[in-house]
């Protein structure tokens, strides 16, 4: 059954993945989104708006019941299966200073946050947080602050992680060198830059599209629970600015309804990627702004006549396929400080997708279609990206 609030947070999603950086990109909106709302119960005024609206909450229904919804949406995303998927809500806080009750009830009983009372001015703190996100990830995202300013007074944290099998795993023996094309031309327009990569190779029925007016193909990876799945996008050659721009939750929609179980010869290159972000930017530019500004108006969240405002948001994400399956992790931290104001069919021969040049991927959760990590793969040997923001 489809989640409400998961399709508010995934149409989020997809507009902050167009914001990030090109090249290779890898993050969870679902992480970035559930941290992001924790800060609503304490907005007011412009800043609950902007808030609000970047989150796609405006015109939803959820939005009168924001705190069951997401208590909601993190139980039935954490409703036991074969595969792992856990997430965690932190509220750290400076020892002197002063938070609410309200809202550490609102955090403690719908987003079942721990809350954790730091010393900023130490570099212990730091170190606590960090420890927090490793834990929470399995040891996949250790050390998601590298700086945290002294003047921060809280700092609400987001961890994810999920693990699972395929449900019908690659066999290694078949993985070997094959070339991934880097999607852009060197030299001549005769000659395409590509690199080697390692690939596995699977022919098997998988759920598979083809959209020939925007250019690309689709094809859905099950993971062993059934619960989970990869869907992978693969552009047609020098179409990956045009299926990117056209990605929004109508064409999603469009994709997961076109499916069919067809005879496909798949080849994925296997990925090892770590990707860390500053928010900041990409936030101001979907439009939370008034909450990075000393106009914000956190009084929701505390008394201190001085108020609060975001000093900083950072995001981290690490995800690592191979034959098995897959395991992915992310970790969202956002700092404050004072403000100073489907029916089978075969076809003769099996369908080759080839995943050899630039392609996005969306790992998703069917029971209640939230899109947990999205991202994009350009040179599937570069594990961190040349340039983050």
């Amino acid at each position: 059954m489809k989640n409400q609030l998961a399709d508010c947070f995934n149409e989020f999603g997809l507009r902050l993945f167009k914001q990030l950086p090109t090249g290779n990109c890898f993050f969870s909106p679902m992480s970035i989104a559930i941290a992001l709302s924790a800060l609503i119960p304490g907005a007011r005024g412009k800043t609950y708006e902007e808030l609000e609206g970047v989150l796609n909450l405006r015109l939803s229904s959820v939005k009168a019941q924001l705190e069951e919804a997401v208590r909601e949406l993190m139980v039935g995303l954490q409703a036991e299966t074969s595969s792992k998927l856990h997430l965690a809500n932190g509220l750290f806080i400076q020892q002197d200073y002063s938070i609410l009750e309200s809202y550490r009830e609102v955090l403690e009983a719908a987003y079942m946050a721990g809350i954790f009372s730091v010393d900023f001015r130490l570099s212990q703190a730091m170190k606590q947080i960090n420890q927090w996100a490793e834990r929470k990830t399995n040891g996949m995202i250790r050390h998601l602050l590298g700086e945290l300013s002294k003047e921060t007074k809280l700092v609400l944290a987001n961890a994810i992680y999920f693990k699972a099998l395929w449900r019908d795993p690659f066999d290694g023996k078949l993985t070997e060198k094959k070339p991934f094309y880097l999607g852009r031309r060197i030299e001549s327009f005769l000659r395409q830059e590509l690199v080697p990569v390692d690939m596995m190779l699977k022919t098997s029925t998988f759920r598979y599209m083809k959209n020939r007016q925007i250019g690309f193909e689709a094809l859905d990876i099950q993971y062993e629970d059934r619960n989970h799945s990869l869907l992978l996008v693969l552009p047609a050659k020098r179409k990956l600015c045009r299926v990117e721009q056209a990605l929004d939750p109508d064409l999603l929609g469009e994709v997961w309804t076109q499916l069919e179980s067809t005879l496909v010869h798949l080849e994925l290159p296997k990925l090892d990627m770590d990707c860390r972000y500053t928010l900041n930017d990409s936030l101001k530019k979907l439009g939370i702004r008034t909450a990075y500004s000393d106009q914000a108006n956190f009084s929701g969240i505390t008394d201190d006549p001085l108020g609060l405002k975001i000093s900083g948001a950072i995001h981290q994400a690490r995800m690592q396929v191979d034959e098995e399956g897959t395991e992915a992790a992310a970790a969202t931290a956002i700092m404050m400080e004072v403000t100073c104001s489907l029916f089978p069919t075969r076809t003769p021969h099996p369908i080759p997708f080839i995943v050899n040049r630039p392609f996005i991927f969306l790992i998703h959760d069917r029971r209640t279609g939230a899109i947990l990590f999205i991202g994009r793969v350009v040179n599937p040997n570069q594990k961190t990206p040349s340039e983050n923001h």
